[in-house]
Protein backbone atom coordinates (compact mmCIF):
# COMPACT_ATOMS: atom_id res chain seq x y z
CA UNK A 1 0.00 0.00 0.00
CA UNK A 2 1.05 3.61 -0.38
CA UNK A 3 2.88 4.92 2.66
CA UNK A 4 1.78 8.36 3.79
CA UNK A 5 4.77 10.52 4.65
CA UNK A 6 4.05 12.00 8.06
CA UNK A 7 6.22 14.92 9.11
CA UNK A 8 7.39 15.18 12.71
CA UNK A 9 10.23 16.72 14.72
CA UNK A 10 12.69 14.06 13.58
CA UNK A 11 11.67 13.83 9.93
CA UNK A 12 14.63 12.90 7.69
CA UNK A 13 16.75 12.34 10.82
CA UNK A 14 19.80 10.07 10.59
CA UNK A 15 22.29 9.63 13.43
CA UNK A 16 25.36 7.39 13.66
CA UNK A 17 27.08 7.14 17.03
CA UNK A 18 30.06 4.87 17.76
CA UNK A 19 30.78 3.16 21.09
CA UNK A 20 27.19 3.71 22.14
CA UNK A 21 26.96 1.14 24.95
CA UNK A 22 29.37 1.42 27.86
CA UNK A 23 29.53 -2.37 28.25
CA UNK A 24 28.59 -3.94 24.90
CA UNK A 25 30.04 -7.35 25.81
CA UNK A 26 27.58 -7.55 28.71
CA UNK A 27 24.73 -6.76 26.33
CA UNK A 28 25.89 -9.49 23.94
CA UNK A 29 25.98 -11.92 26.88
CA UNK A 30 22.43 -10.87 27.77
CA UNK A 31 21.31 -11.40 24.17
CA UNK A 32 22.74 -14.93 24.21
CA UNK A 33 20.35 -15.87 27.04
CA UNK A 34 17.22 -14.91 25.12
CA UNK A 35 14.68 -17.01 23.20
CA UNK A 36 14.46 -16.22 19.47
CA UNK A 37 11.66 -17.00 17.02
CA UNK A 38 11.00 -16.60 13.30
CA UNK A 39 8.14 -14.72 11.69
CA UNK A 40 6.94 -14.03 8.15
CA UNK A 41 7.17 -10.32 8.98
CA UNK A 42 10.98 -10.13 9.17
CA UNK A 43 14.03 -12.17 8.07
CA UNK A 44 16.09 -13.97 10.68
CA UNK A 45 15.39 -14.53 14.36
CA UNK A 46 14.07 -12.06 16.89
CA UNK A 47 13.19 -11.93 20.58
CA UNK A 48 10.04 -10.63 22.17
CA UNK A 49 9.97 -6.98 23.17
CA UNK A 50 12.50 -6.87 26.01
CA UNK A 51 10.01 -4.99 28.18
CA UNK A 52 7.73 -8.07 28.08
CA UNK A 53 10.37 -10.63 29.11
CA UNK A 54 10.10 -12.03 32.65
CA UNK A 55 13.84 -11.88 33.38
CA UNK A 56 14.51 -8.86 35.60
CA UNK A 57 17.99 -8.19 34.19
CA UNK A 58 16.54 -8.00 30.68
CA UNK A 59 13.86 -5.54 31.74
CA UNK A 60 16.44 -3.48 33.66
CA UNK A 61 18.51 -3.20 30.49
CA UNK A 62 15.41 -2.20 28.49
CA UNK A 63 14.68 0.61 30.94
CA UNK A 64 18.30 1.77 30.75
CA UNK A 65 18.23 1.74 26.95
CA UNK A 66 15.02 3.77 26.91
CA UNK A 67 16.73 6.46 28.97
CA UNK A 68 19.71 6.49 26.61
CA UNK A 69 17.38 6.90 23.64
CA UNK A 70 15.61 9.76 25.36
CA UNK A 71 18.73 11.69 26.32
CA UNK A 72 21.41 10.73 23.78
CA UNK A 73 19.66 9.77 20.55
CA UNK A 74 16.42 11.75 20.18
CA UNK A 75 16.92 14.70 22.58
CA UNK A 76 13.68 16.33 23.67
CA UNK A 77 11.55 13.18 23.78
CA UNK A 78 9.25 13.22 26.79
CA UNK A 79 6.97 10.20 26.44
CA UNK A 80 7.19 7.46 23.82
CA UNK A 81 6.36 3.81 23.14
CA UNK A 82 9.52 1.72 22.65
CA UNK A 83 9.68 -1.74 21.08
CA UNK A 84 13.16 -3.18 21.75
CA UNK A 85 14.34 -6.58 20.51
CA UNK A 86 17.54 -8.55 19.94
CA UNK A 87 17.88 -9.84 16.38
CA UNK A 88 20.03 -12.43 14.59
CA UNK A 89 20.26 -12.59 10.80
CA UNK A 90 20.81 -16.01 9.31
CA UNK A 91 23.17 -16.29 6.32
CA UNK A 92 22.81 -18.30 3.11
CA UNK A 93 24.96 -19.82 0.38
CA UNK A 94 22.96 -17.91 -2.25
CA UNK A 95 24.26 -14.33 -2.32
CA UNK A 96 20.88 -12.88 -3.35
CA UNK A 97 19.25 -14.24 -0.19
CA UNK A 98 21.87 -12.52 1.97
CA UNK A 99 20.73 -9.04 0.90
CA UNK A 100 17.70 -7.47 2.53
CA UNK A 101 14.57 -5.91 1.04
CA UNK A 102 14.46 -2.12 0.87
CA UNK A 103 11.65 -0.93 3.09
CA UNK A 104 10.43 1.65 5.58
CA UNK A 105 9.25 0.76 9.08
CA UNK A 106 5.65 1.01 10.39
CA UNK A 107 6.71 3.27 13.25
CA UNK A 108 7.76 6.89 13.75
CA UNK A 109 11.44 6.38 14.63
CA UNK A 110 13.72 3.36 14.45
CA UNK A 111 17.30 2.18 14.67
CA UNK A 112 19.72 -0.49 15.79
CA UNK A 113 22.97 -1.18 17.57
CA UNK A 114 25.36 -3.61 15.85
CA UNK A 115 26.35 -6.42 18.22
CA UNK A 116 28.74 -8.66 16.28
CA UNK A 117 32.10 -8.36 18.08
CA UNK A 118 35.10 -7.52 15.86
CA UNK A 119 32.96 -6.84 12.76
CA UNK A 120 33.88 -3.70 10.81
CA UNK A 121 32.47 -3.90 7.31
CA UNK A 122 30.50 -1.59 5.00
CA UNK A 123 28.88 -4.54 3.22
CA UNK A 124 27.13 -5.91 6.32
CA UNK A 125 25.82 -2.60 7.58
CA UNK A 126 22.77 -0.54 6.67
CA UNK A 127 22.02 1.69 3.69
CA UNK A 128 19.51 4.49 3.19
CA UNK A 129 17.81 4.78 -0.19
CA UNK A 130 15.87 7.27 -2.28
CA UNK A 131 13.11 6.21 -4.63
CA UNK A 132 14.16 6.60 -8.25
CA UNK A 133 10.68 7.87 -9.08
CA UNK A 134 9.45 10.58 -6.69
CA UNK A 135 5.80 9.57 -7.18
CA UNK A 136 4.14 7.30 -4.64
CA UNK A 137 3.87 3.68 -5.64
CA UNK A 138 2.12 0.64 -4.24
CA UNK A 139 4.52 -1.58 -2.30
CA UNK A 140 3.43 -5.19 -2.47
CA UNK A 141 4.17 -7.50 0.42
CA UNK A 142 5.19 -10.38 -1.83
CA UNK A 143 4.13 -13.87 -0.81
CA UNK A 144 7.63 -15.06 -1.69
CA UNK A 145 9.12 -12.70 0.92
CA UNK A 146 6.71 -13.81 3.63
CA UNK A 147 7.42 -17.47 2.82
CA UNK A 148 11.19 -16.93 2.77
CA UNK A 149 11.14 -15.18 6.15
CA UNK A 150 9.27 -18.08 7.73
CA UNK A 151 10.92 -21.02 5.97
CA UNK A 152 14.29 -19.80 4.56
CA UNK A 153 13.20 -21.24 1.20
CA UNK A 154 14.90 -19.41 -1.67
CA UNK A 155 12.79 -19.70 -4.82
CA UNK A 156 13.30 -18.23 -8.28
CA UNK A 157 10.21 -16.12 -7.65
CA UNK A 158 11.74 -14.75 -4.46
CA UNK A 159 14.96 -13.78 -6.27
CA UNK A 160 13.05 -12.15 -9.10
CA UNK A 161 10.78 -10.15 -6.79
CA UNK A 162 13.53 -8.94 -4.47
CA UNK A 163 15.43 -7.66 -7.52
CA UNK A 164 12.26 -5.80 -8.55
CA UNK A 165 12.29 -4.22 -5.09
CA UNK A 166 15.92 -3.09 -5.43
CA UNK A 167 15.30 -1.63 -8.89
CA UNK A 168 12.94 1.01 -7.44
CA UNK A 169 15.69 2.68 -5.40
CA UNK A 170 19.11 4.30 -5.49
CA UNK A 171 21.50 4.18 -2.53
CA UNK A 172 22.19 7.53 -0.85
CA UNK A 173 24.00 6.58 2.41
CA UNK A 174 25.93 3.47 3.44
CA UNK A 175 26.76 2.87 7.12
CA UNK A 176 29.31 0.21 8.05
CA UNK A 177 28.53 -2.53 10.54
CA UNK A 178 30.89 -1.68 13.40
CA UNK A 179 30.58 -3.37 16.78
CA UNK A 180 28.70 -1.16 19.26
CA UNK A 181 27.73 1.42 16.62
CA UNK A 182 24.23 2.89 16.86
CA UNK A 183 22.26 3.96 13.80
CA UNK A 184 19.00 5.85 14.38
CA UNK A 185 16.66 7.31 11.77
CA UNK A 186 13.26 8.57 10.80
CA UNK A 187 11.37 5.32 10.19
CA UNK A 188 9.90 6.55 6.90
CA UNK A 189 13.39 6.59 5.33
CA UNK A 190 13.85 3.63 3.00
CA UNK A 191 16.63 1.33 4.18
CA UNK A 192 17.88 -2.25 4.24
CA UNK A 193 20.48 -4.51 5.83
CA UNK A 194 23.06 -4.86 3.07
CA UNK A 195 24.33 -8.37 3.75
CA UNK A 196 23.56 -10.98 6.38
CA UNK A 197 26.92 -12.76 6.03
CA UNK A 198 29.55 -11.02 8.16
CA UNK A 199 33.19 -10.78 7.15
CA UNK A 200 34.33 -12.71 10.25
CA UNK A 201 32.02 -15.70 9.86
CA UNK A 202 29.92 -14.88 12.92
CA UNK A 203 26.16 -14.20 12.93
CA UNK A 204 25.01 -10.66 12.20
CA UNK A 205 23.60 -9.65 15.59
CA UNK A 206 21.88 -6.42 16.47
CA UNK A 207 19.60 -4.69 18.93
CA UNK A 208 16.60 -3.22 17.09
CA UNK A 209 14.34 -0.46 18.37
CA UNK A 210 11.11 1.07 17.09
CA UNK A 211 9.31 4.10 18.53
CA UNK A 212 5.65 4.84 17.99
CA UNK A 213 3.73 7.79 19.32
CA UNK A 214 6.05 10.25 21.02
CA UNK A 215 5.73 13.68 22.56
CA UNK A 216 8.51 16.20 22.30
CA UNK A 217 9.75 19.38 23.96
CA UNK A 218 11.48 21.74 21.55
CA UNK A 219 14.51 23.36 23.20
CA UNK A 220 15.55 25.41 20.16
CA UNK A 221 14.67 29.10 20.52
CA UNK A 222 14.45 30.58 17.02
CA UNK A 223 13.73 34.03 18.44
CA UNK A 224 17.18 34.11 20.08
CA UNK A 225 18.95 33.90 16.70
CA UNK A 226 19.64 36.81 14.37
CA UNK A 227 19.90 34.53 11.35
CA UNK A 228 16.50 33.53 10.00
CA UNK A 229 16.56 30.24 8.07
CA UNK A 230 13.75 31.05 5.70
Amino acid sequence: MNKKMIEHKFSNYLLVKDQFLNSPDSVVALSDKQVYTKSEIYPGLRTENLFDIADQATRDFAEYFAQRIKHNVFPGLTTFMLDLRFHINESFSDDVANIGWIHSDPSDLAGLVYLTPHENNFNTGTSIFHKKNPDDFATEDFDSRLHFNKSNQITDTYKSEIRQNWDNFSESVRVANVYNRLVAYDAKLYHRPNNFKTSIGQPRKSLLFFIKGFSYTDTFDKNACKWKDQ
